[in-house]
Parts: structure tokens; sequence; C-alpha cells
């Protein structure tokens, strides 16, 4: 039996929950439900999701089609979403304290990045477009390991990310490339785009891409081509990885499996401090 205990949010399909599995482990996981206006997308997108097997892609844990509201069963990852994350272990609101035990380095900002890399190759290998990749659609468990997710946690709570328009699905523009924007257009490559702008929420620590521009601007801004400048510490190096995910011409950007083997290779020169 499933026991909802928390509504945690909403995304295309419906409402988002944190509850239980009744069993004798009692299993704690996050429930996703569908309204009745969309229960064969709803269905066919969570069979596909629950075909993949990835140590960095959560886990569909059950599908229940027996009661009125549909419902799709996924593990539960303790340490909540990598946006949350992101900003509690974030070393910038104390500078002096970066030493602490549980600030996020350099390293460990590779090791979410190579993490992340690792499974949109996997799920592009298997013609899946995710559409919304950012912080907020990553979960982070045991030893900072990371997964990334089908729903954003959550829609209303990360409103401000998303360009709403009557009667038309919410849009991450702040993260979409240019031919998202103007043709609302996804694939493999405005996915790669957007990785770009997730590598630079996350050497950012959270922040909102394009902070302090309206959604208007924000639009006008992705259509000229006006791309978000280095975060503060970043490696070089990872700034020039973003600027390729960013190229005006799809075809140029970096693919994910070459993506995942630079990442790779900055982990490894930046635990021998080769970059900076």
């Amino acid at each position: 039996m499933i026991i909802l205990r928390k509504g945690i949010g909403e995304d295309q399909f419906g409402k988002v929950y944190y509850g239980e599995l009744n069993t004798e482990l009692d299993c704690r996981c996050i429930i996703k439900t569908s309204r009745a206006n969309n229960h064969e997308d709803f269905i066919n997108q969570a069979v596909k999701w629950s075909s993949f097997n990835h140590p960095n892609v959560i886990n569909i844990l059950g599908i229940c089609t027996q009661e009125t509201i549909l419902r799709v069963v996924y593990e539960y990852l303790e340490c909540g979403t990598l946006h949350d994350y992101l900003l509690r272990h974030s070393p910038l609101d104390d500078p002096n304290d970066c030493c602490k035990p549980d600030c996020l380095s350099g390293s460990d900002l590779l090791s979410i990045a190579v993490q992340v890399a690792d499974a949109l190759n996997y799920l592009t290998n298997n013609s899946y477009i995710h559409g919304d990749i950012a912080t907020r659609s990553c979960m982070v468990g045991p030893q900072r390991t990371v997964k990334i997710t089908d729903i954003s946690l959550s829609w209303y709570r990360h409103a401000r990310d998303y360009y709403w328009e009557e009667n038309k699905r919410p849009m991450p523009i702040r993260w979409m490339a240019p031919e998202g924007v103007i043709h609302s257009k996804f694939t493999a490559e405005t996915d790669i785009w957007s990785f770009g702008v997730f590598l630079w929420e996350l050497f950012s620590y959270g922040d909102q891409p394009h902070y302090g521009y309206s959604d208007d601007e924000v639009i006008r801004r992705i259509r000229d081509h006006a791309i978000l400048e280095c975060p503060t510490d970043c490696p070089e190096a990872v700034y020039s990885l973003m600027k390729e995910c960013w190229d005006i011409m799809p075809p140029s950007r970096p693919q994910f499996r070459a993506i995942y083997t630079s990442l790779c290779s900055l982990q490894h020169d930046y635990d021998n401090r080769v970059i900076t």
C-alpha cells in the first residue's frame, strides 16, 4: 500500500508527494500522480523511465494503475534536490569557513558534474530527450551520489524558473537553447545546451541563470546569444566547456560522451592541482 505523507510540489502531470511503501521495511519514496486529462502520456513516460538502469538515474519502484489517480513510485534520496543541497553546502555564505567538512569543494562539484554527464549520456543513447536539465531535477543520496530524475521538484516551488503562458506547458527558458526558446524545439542538442547551464548553476552554488532579468529580457538575451558570465572561482577549463555547450550551431555542441570524458579529465587534473 502507498501512503502519501506530504505534498512537495507539482510537475506537468500532477501533484508530487513524499510517502512510504507500506512494506516490512517502511520504504520511503516519492510519488508522482497524474491528472485525468493526461494519463496516456503519464504512463508512456513512466514505462520508458522504468526501463532505465543506471547508477545516476533515479529508479522507479512501481507504477500503480488500479486507481482513479495513477501513481508512479520513485526511490527516495535522503539529501533532497541538488539545488537545495548546493544552497546548504555552499562555501560562499562564509568564505572564512570554506574548509568545514560539509562544504562543497571544486573536486566535489566536478564529481557531481561527471555523474550527471554520465547519466545524460546514458539517456541520450537510449533515445531519451530530457527537456528540463537543472539542479532542481537531480537528487542527492549518501556519499554525494547524484541521480537525475524526470520530475522537477517542483514547479510551484520553482515557479520563477519557468516561463508561464496560459494553456501552455511552463518552459524553463533560462536553461533553454535559442532554438528551444524560438521554436519550442527539444533535441539531444538542446539538452546539451541545458547541461552547460546546469554546469553554470552548479559552480554558482544554485544561483538562478540570468538573475535580475525578467522573462522577456531573458528571451531577448538568449535570442541575441548573450551567454552567462563565468561563475566566481570556477576553473576556466570548466567555463570553456560551458561555452562549447552554448555553441549557436547545435551540431557543433559536444556530445555527452565527449562532455563526460572531458569532465573526468578535468576532475583528475583538479585533484592533482593541474588546473585552478
